[in-house]
């Protein structure tokens, strides 16, 4: 029996860029309204007329009530569950795998008397650990990705409200009013802010603003990130189309970095649909009752090695599913090593926003394979746990048998999933530049260093979870526990 060295559960994820996000206009005196179908009730029917009537991407994780009672779970969770954004590296074994060291020390004491039953009980907490852990980590990076499609109306929202003061100052061309900048006219119209940094133009997005004359009842705008050479690093498109209440939006980006002194190259595409309703106050608010959906697709590359992955959430009835795909190559010491592994999760939880999402409890399950050039044939593993939240286990999140989500999981077929299914991760299409080609109407700017950015960026910036660092606990320790299973490898063939 053989049990190969884990070759990285841990998916390769590009580094998101932060999208910060001013706003777009048209040449119109059309006066900005921001209101909701008449008289206010809570309806799927909105009139969003400007970015500043969309809610904060905070609260995307809203569910209809906190009560555990609409968590669909027949099992018993034992007291509060954490915040999930504060389970972190520092409190790991407390919450979803026993002590490392202890495990290594009763594994080593194990080996040492041939007591291969015993190890393997202790192998078995090891790999529940491992598999708790990463599903912790995917749903993690999943919702922050869920976060990042849509952080721009965030920014935007502040940067020219309507009162208090514009942080946005004009260049040239023509002015528009205060709280004016997101409201478009009759006929599609192109606007440029200028991003700067210690005074100097760091970035320049152009706005398309779809003309109400295009489409009865929808409100759309396109953000161009331009580069000095004339194309587009990222492109974004808000849309709401106010006859349903649906906001999609979607996000293509991609480039060359450097990181660390290491030059990398990245692609991403993302589309993220969601509910708006109206309430009774005029705001317009994310609809609860309608499901959240995000699919993201992406590669990277660098002296290290590439990278595909392909990925869906979805956010409904106060449950999280997860599904991810991922296949690439990691080069070490001159040495191609590939990897392909996939992915799904089911996840219980309520919240009204990233920062008071509690984790009730959790399927999840996960398949792959890791080829070594020296090894003929490919390493292979698979994984699956379910756990809940019980106060008086340790860790606290328990390994259970079975519950209402494992149900769900098992529904989720790697061989026919629309997602899963699939060999490879799809590819990325180019960022469109044509915008950037655009002479604009308008030019503004915006410091990025002023005093009113930064309850700006406090609001837009913040991380949901630390996702890549969730299982890191475990990746320090991780070669004690290799060392004493090749010892059991060499004395079990």
């Amino acid at each position: 029996m053989r049990y190969p060295k884990r070759n990285g559960f841990a998916m390769v994820v590009p580094v998101l860029t932060a999208l910060i996000a001013a706003g777009c206009g048209s040449d119109s005196d059309d006066a900005a309204t921001t209101t909701t179908t008449e008289p206010f009730s809570e309806t799927s029917v909105t009139q969003v007329a400007s970015l500043t009537a969309i809610p904060d991407v905070g609260n995307l994780m809203i569910t209809e009530s906190s009560s555990l009672a609409l968590q669909n779970s027949s099992d018993a969770v034992t007291g509060t569950p954490p915040n999930f954004n504060s389970i972190t590296k520092d409190n790991i074994e407390e919450y979803l795998i026993t002590s490392v060291d202890t495990l290594v020390t009763n594994m080593t004491t194990a080996a040492t008397s041939q007591d291969w039953d015993t190890f393997e009980t202790h192998m078995q907490s090891f790999r529940d650990g491992q598999n708790k852990c990463y599903v912790m980590q995917d749903a993690a990076r999943q919702i922050s990705d869920l976060g990042q499609a849509s952080g721009s109306s965030c920014y935007m929202k502040r940067v020219d409200a309507e009162t208090g003061t514009r942080l946005i100052e004009y260049v040239s061309g023509d002015e528009v009013d205060q709280g004016q900048y997101f409201v478009p006219g009759t006929e599609t119209s192109y606007r440029a802010l200028q991003l700067e940094f210690d005074g100097q133009v760091g970035e320049t997005i152009v706005f398309e603003l779809q003309g109400t004359s295009v489409e009865s009842g929808v409100y759309q705008v396109a953000l161009n990130f331009c580069g000095d050479d004339g194309t587009a690093r990222s492109k974004e498109i808000i849309r709401v189309d106010n006859n349903t209440g649906v906001l999609t939006i979607t996000n293509t980006g991609g480039g060359t970095e450097d990181f660390d002194g290491e030059e990398f190259t990245w692609a991403n595409h993302m589309v993220l649909t969601a509910g708006l309703k109206a309430v009774t106050d005029g705001t317009i608010e994310f609809d609860p009752a309608v499901a959240r959906k995000l699919t993201i697709n992406g590669s990277d590359s660098g002296s290290w090695g590439t990278g595909n992955f392909s990925g869906s959430i979805q956010i409904s009835d106060s449950k999280l599913t997860t599904k991810f795909l991922s296949a690439g190559s990691n080069t070490f010491n001159n040495q191609t090593f590939t990897y392909s592994d996939k992915s799904a999760s089911v996840v219980s939880y309520s919240g009204t926003s990233f920062a008071d999402v509690k984790v009730f409890e959790a399927a999840g399950k996960r398949t792959g394979s890791f080829k070594d050039p020296n090894e003929t044939e490919p390493f292979t593993h698979s994984g699956e746990i379910t756990f809940e939240f019980n106060e008086n286990e340790a860790p606290k999140y328990a390994t259970i048998a079975t519950s209402t989500l494992k149900t769900e999981l098992d529904l989720i077929d790697f061989t026919t999933d629309e997602l899963l299914s699939q060999t490879e991760p799809a590819a990325v299409t180019e960022v469109d530049s044509t915008a950037c080609a655009v002479t604009p109407t308008s030019v503004y700017k915006l410091n990025m260093a002023s005093e009113g950015m930064i309850p700006v960026q406090a609001a837009c910036e913040s991380e949901f979870s630390d996702g890549d660092s969730i299982c890191f606990a475990i990746q320090q320790k991780e070669d004690q526990v290799w060392d004493v299973i090749n010892s059991y490898q060499e004395n079990n063939p």
